[in-house]
């Protein structure tokens, strides 16, 4: 299959048919959306889209996005601008708008000519949520300032040093595997700004190989008469940056834990912001005394220092070893942890927006203030405060998952089948639409700059090609009049899904082929134009495609797959060598960055517009005909 047929038929078979299933299954819920910018390979702005919402036939939050949309001008108005465009082509009502996800950009979050200041112009009730993992990876950069700048220069280097060479790679694996009795050493990861608190990988890593790092180096330097290497050397026998390294370990970990949670679309959204109360407990109570009375948000961090507070066992079994030594620094290098460590929590003080640090003030809301926020009728708000007041009467199952507990509460009836609870749970759900990170919209820009190595992608490719074969061969079913019928097979069909709606497959191979099979009760002289053929067609009653008539040949010859060929491409119209590896090319990117399981997806419909499931039954089907006797 070719380009242009390719482009087509994703366009106007795939990926409007999966548009119209998103556009049934979000319906009238309330929704909310992430938002941010990016400049492709070409320096064209795009605004990548994406969408929360309560799906009622999978009974569950589900997370997807709505495509890469290009923007006329990167400022607010042309950011509002695509943002009602692409509502407005799904059908999206702006009512239902319940909050909008952004990073901390001016342009996003401006007070007075911001995207969100403009879209609350549209929705008076829109709830704006900054990203939480954007903040904590500024907090942590501007921490990092006050901390020695070799440690930054240690942790670039080194991922450098062995980035781009292989000969240092197999060297360095031969010196770790003869220290550690024949094990492999991590890879030295990079620590990248765009790349939310990357550096806890590579902190963790060096930290974890800092005597065979050391040694490497100290080899290095004689061996290849290189200046880096003495440098890198020197600072590895500096016992302080071991030291800071002992330091940032364990608060670095802590710190990403909480930032994966927030990534992650599993999370419990109900105990996401209890995960980062305890996080700036736990950092507090690391600089202040026992008793003290510190209360976040509210005082001043200095106020309640401690300068003797506890550091953590490796820093200090560390820094006992360096005294025994005649270290004589000591005070200078606590007082720069000491800062690192009131810089990071201002700083995660000061970004958490607004409306979270009234909540974890309070974990504990009048219902009825929430709801006269979201401008609810007075009969309305009666009817959920009523409704909320008798909910610990019930026992319920689901307790330990919020989504499942509120579903579990939407479908509860009582003795003759009336929803006891449905107001409040779906206002219940629709709040758990907000979102708590942009994380879902940044995994729509690092599909954009996915690649393969070429080892990885054969082993993808060889797995693809048995596993299709396989599938269409076993399929394969004869009847009596020598026709070949393609009947998948029922197990097959049952436990994997493979197959796709039979009405999309049909039209696939409608568009395709230009072959008709709509219902034999529709008038045979009304004609038929499909998409990319000029000529009208005459429409066909519903029937098994025919076999081409080509001269026979014997099996075995030259001729033999020209045969095959020539029957597939009059009946079909594609290329199956083509279609194959188009359909390896997509599933191989697709094992590979599979986060979820929902149906709706169009998998990246802005880059490659098709989903992978359909693109796998239609292949199958294509195959199928390709390798029937």
């Amino acid at each position: 299959m070719h380009r242009t047929k390719c482009t087509a038929i994703i366009n106007n078979v795939t990926g409007t048919y999966f548009m119209q299933e998103l556009k049934n299954d979000i319906e009238s819920s309330p929704y909310s959306i992430l938002i941010d910018e990016s400049t492709d390979i070409s320096v064209t702005k795009y605004l990548g889209v994406s969408i929360i919402y309560f799906s009622k036939p999978l009974s569950k939050i589900v997370t997807t996005c709505l495509g890469l949309w290009e923007l006329e001008t990167a400022d607010a108005e042309g950011i509002t601008n695509t943002i009602l465009k692409v509502l407005a082509r799904f059908n999206l009502r702006l009512a239902n708008l319940q909050g909008i996800g952004v990073d901390n950009a001016s342009v996003m979050v401006g007070v007075n000519t911001g995207v969100y200041q403009r879209l609350k112009a549209h929705c008076p009730n829109l709830i704006l949520i900054k990203c939480i993992c954007h903040s904590l990876q500024l907090a942590i950069t501007a921490a990092s300032k006050v901390l020695p700048r070799n440690l930054d220069f240690i942790i670039r280097e080194t991922y450098d040093w062995f980035a781009r060479s292989h000969s240092r790679q197999l060297a360095y694996k031969t010196l770790f595997a003869t220290i550690n009795e024949g094990h492999e050493p991590k890879k030295i990861t990079r620590a990248c700004e765009t790349r939310w608190l990357s550096i806890e990988s590579a902190v963790s890593r060096i930290f974890e190989q800092w005597l065979e790092l050391k040694t490497h180096f100290g080899i290095a330097r004689h061996r290849d008469n290189c200046y880096s290497a003495e440098l890198l050397y020197n600072m590895y026998s500096d016992d302080c940056n071991y030291a800071y390294l002992c330091f940032l370990k364990p608060i670095l970990k802590d710190v990403n834990r909480v930032n994966k949670c927030f990534e992650s679309n599993n999370a419990d959204p109900s105990k996401l912001l209890n995960d980062l109360l305890i996080l700036l407990k736990d950092l507090v109570s690391k600089v202040t005394t026992p008793n003290s009375k510190f209360v976040l948000f509210r005082d001043n961090i200095e106020e309640y220092f401690d300068g003797n507070c506890y550091l953590g066992y490796l820093f200090e079994i560390q820094i006992k070893k360096m005294k025994e030594s005649g270290f004589k620094q000591e005070t200078e290098l606590r007082g720069r942890c000491h800062s690192f460590l009131k810089i990071l929590i201002k700083e995660i003080t000061n970004r958490i927006p607004d409306n979270l640090k009234k909540t974890l003030r309070h974990q504990k809301f009048d219902i009825t203030l929430i709801l006269e926020q979201f401008n609810k009728k007075p009969d309305e708000i009666a009817q959920i405060d009523n409704q909320w007041r008798k909910i610990h009467l019930i026992d319920w199952v689901n307790t330990s998952d919020t989504n499942k507990f509120w579903v579990e509460v939407l479908n509860y009836k009582d003795s003759q089948g009336v929803v006891v609870f449905e107001e409040l749970a779906l206002f219940a759900l629709a709040l758990l639409t907000l979102p708590h990170s942009n994380a879902e919209v940044e995994r729509l820009f690092s599909q954009m700059n996915l690649r393969f190595e070429k080892s990885d992608l054969a082993e993808y490719q060889f797995q693809l090609l048995a596993t299709l074969l396989c599938a269409a061969r076993s399929s394969i079913h004869r009847d009596t009049d020598e026709r070949a019928t393609h009947r998948s097979p029922p197990r097959a069909a049952a436990e994997t899904k493979l197959y796709p709606p039979t009405d999309l497959l049909s039209g696939v191979f409608r568009w395709s082929a230009g072959f008709a099979t709509e219902p034999a009760a529709q008038s045979p002289a009304k004609a038929q134009v499909y998409p990319g053929h000029s000529k009208a067609k005459e429409p066909v009653a519903d029937q098994p495609l025919q076999r081409a008539d080509v001269p026979s040949t014997r099996p075995g010859t030259d001729s033999e797959p020209v045969r095959k060929y020539t029957s597939l491409q009059v009946h079909v119209g594609v290329n199956p060598v083509v279609l194959l590896g188009f359909t390896v090319a997509v599933l191989s990117q697709y094992t590979r960055t599979l986060r979820r399981t929902n149906p709706f997806v169009f998998f990246q419909a802005s880059t490659l517009g098709v989903n992978p499931v359909v693109l796998l039954g239609f292949t199958l089907a294509v195959l199928r005909r390709c390798l029937s006797p």
